[in-house]
């Protein structure tokens, strides 16, 4: 492939979230095409790695908070525990090294001016810091990255104090980078306080006059270093944040969210009723993803809470709450509040820039996919990526060594087999729970297929909830990945559509693998198994989701929509004599079998039908229900209607045109 042709594929894997591949064409595009990287290109590779890294990062702290709090104690789990947070290690060592060494040898010999030099100079001082943020873990090593960073860091701000205009965006990134590694790494918090104070005043002084594009991204940057110098600063009081979250969890009725036992850690099990009537009261909005947010940037540590009745809708919903922890949290020591301070921002990590460009994000996508031009580039439509090379940052490369060589791919297989052989089974299903603490839900479910292949012991609720989570996840991201390469292939009309063509076909071999192998779990090991009404309908309802999925992209002849009828019929004869009508297994089958008549049989009536008839009777046992029972059969009675709506009133927009 030519240079145009690479740059192209890496923007498909964008748009389709594939970030893998992402950094596999932008690291082409460097080795194979030798000459300077344009503004396009090296947003694109700081994008492909910030991906990369981001939820690796993510994952090794959520596995270290799990061993900090010492929570576990049976040594298996705990041996468990330390290989896989090794191998997040490895692989977040070999991708940070993999760039670093991209940086030295191509990148940075093409930077020509100097906001180029002083971006990846920041950029290598960024992904220094990532593995020094590994050595903390171990005091014995030597803070070699520690050192590089701060190499990289000055050098790059030597060239942008004197080259570059104080509210320059790539210059106040830079400073916003380094008061955090100044902070987090050096744990200086005069020098972060410092650095951060400086590139401030500085860039407000100078903010009049500015074009508004320039100024939207300088205040936000501002809005950052403000927000870490407010943070540096050791409170007096709790913030109102905690405070409400105290007083929210002592005044709410424990079966929505309470104290856990011990009082160390608070317990979530009802969200709906969170949501809709407590939330609202306390913080004013009706969102839990966005207080769950809130928590995790005060530092909380979030886990699943299973056992609870796990209902069966088409937007997966599981039968857990949640936990929340903090070391500093506990309902006997609320005197230690103050303590509680909220996790630093840098520019890879942080709502507030996300939330202000996801809708320029929006406004691009759409814009491409209804032209005949060339997918969107940043610049022409002024859109500032979630990593841009305004924020990104420079270096001068790592030395030779043995620190700089990336570990052996045979290191890995190891460790992969390490994880994956010879586990009795409660190893295997822990470590499926800790690989959907860290959303890493391809090993998810690996673990699970081994539960299911290795031991004829049917699964129980959890790890029936387990297995299907993982695949719910595996299967959802490629079809979302297919669904945006479809919509760009059918709007748009170039040269390069065979390309997206082949890469839908590749996304589509891959639906194929996942679906084929949860089918064939089902049909020789799970369905065979099954000893209860609800499990046979919740395996048959599962193998008719997954031959749905198949016929979302294959053609009729191949049977996958005729399978799909046969096994949600069967499950509904099942559901229908031995379940409940408020049963949330039979409303959940109901949902997905109406969705089916809808979007896949293309029988809008028929949807309406069954999902009208599998409401009308729920409505009419509701009185007798628990309470517990009642918000589980109002919830997803509640995505029922919502469909039900939006089917008869597309019906109604075809009658009258």
């Amino acid at each position: 492939m030519d240079r145009t042709t690479i740059f192209f594929m890496a923007q498909l894997a964008e748009q389709a979230q594939r970030y893998d591949e992402m950094a596999s064409y932008c690291k082409q595009l460097i080795v194979d095409c030798p000459s300077p990287l344009h503004d396009g290109e090296f947003d694109l590779l700081t994008i492909a790695y910030k991906n990369l890294v981001g939820p690796r990062r993510s994952a090794w702290r959520i596995v270290v908070a799990i061993q900090e709090h010492r929570a576990i104690t049976h040594p298996a789990r705990i041996a468990d525990l330390k290989t896989y947070r090794e191998l997040i290690e490895n692989e977040l060592t070999n991708t940070c090294i993999e760039l670093l060494s991209l940086l030295e040898s191509h990148v940075l010999p093409g930077a020509l001016t100097s906001e180029e030099k002083v971006a990846v100079l920041k950029t290598q001082g960024d992904y220094c810091r990532y593995l020094a943020e590994l050595d903390l873990l171990y005091p014995e090593r030597t803070k070699s990255w520690a050192a590089k960073s701060a190499t990289y860091y000055e050098s790059a701000r030597g060239i942008a104090d004197v080259e570059l205009h104080p509210t320059c965006p790539t210059r106040l990134g830079l400073a916003l980078n380094q008061a955090v590694f100044q902070y987090e790494i050096c744990q200086s918090i005069p020098t972060a306080r410092s650095t951060a104070q400086r590139a401030f005043d500085d860039a407000l002084a100078e903010l009049d006059g500015l074009s508004d594009g320039t100024y939207k991204i300088a205040t936000l940057i501002l809005q950052l270093l403000r927000g870490n110098m407010d943070l540096w600063t050791e409170p007096a009081a709790p913030s109102s944040f905690l405070t409400k979250l105290v007083s929210l969890v002592e005044a709410t009725p424990d079966h929505i969210i309470g104290w856990s036992q011990d009082g160390s850690k608070i317990v979530v099990q009802a969200v709906t009723p969170l949501e809709k009537e407590i939330l609202p009261i306390f913080y004013g909005h009706h969102s839990f993803t966005s207080f769950a947010r809130q928590l995790r940037v005060y530092g909380f540590t979030k886990s699943k809470l299973y056992g609870l009745p796990c209902n069966e809708t088409m937007n997966a919903k599981r039968g857990f709450g949640y936990i929340f922890s903090h070391p500093l949290v506990h309902r006997d020591r609320l005197q230690d509040l103050h303590r509680v301070r909220r996790t630093t921002m840098d520019d890879s990590d942080v709502g507030e820039l996300r939330a202000a460009v996801d809708g320029l994000e929006a406004e691009c996508i759409e814009r491409a996919l209804a032209s005949d031009t060339p997918l969107y580039t940043r610049r022409d439509y002024g859109f500032v990526p979630f990593f841009p090379k305004e924020l990104g940052g420079w270096s001068e490369g790592a030395s030779s060594g043995d620190e700089t060589a990336t570990l052996d791919a045979v290191d890995m297989d190891i460790l992969d087999l390490i994880l994956t052989t010879n586990l009795d089974r409660s190893s295997l299903v822990f470590l499926a729970q800790l690989a959907e603490q860290a959303e890493r839900y391809d090993e998810m479910a690996d673990y699970m297929k081994t539960v299911v292949t290795t031991d004829p012991t049917p699964l129980d609720l959890e790890e029936r909830n387990l297995l299907a989570v993982a695949y719910k996840n595996v299967i959802g991201s490629r079809r979302a990945a297919w669904r945006v390469l479809q919509a760009i292939e059918t709007h748009r009309k170039s040269e390069r559509v065979e390309h997206v063509q082949k890469y839908r076909l590749k996304i589509e071999g891959e639906l194929q693998a996942t679906c084929d192998e949860m089918l064939e779990m089902l049909t020789k090991q799970l369905l065979p198994s099954a000893s209860s009404p609800e499990d046979s309908v919740f395996y048959l309802k599962t193998q008719g989701d997954y031959y749905r999925y198949l016929a979302e992209f294959q053609s009729q002849e191949l049977g996958a929509t005729d399978k799909a009828l046969a096994c949600y019929g069967q499950a509904t004869d099942i559901a229908t004599s031995k379940l409940h009508s408020t049963n949330p297994l039979r409303l959940g089958l109901a949902l997905n079998f109406a969705v089916f008549y809808c979007e896949i049989m293309k029988l809008p009536d028929r949807a309406c039908q069954l999902a009208k008839q599998a409401f009308d009777d729920a409505i009419a046992d509701m009185d007798s229900l628990t309470e517990e029972s009642f918000r589980d059969a109002a919830m997803i009675l509640q995505i029922i209607r919502d469909n039900l709506t939006l089917w008869t009133s597309e019906e109604d927009d075809d009658q009258h045109p």
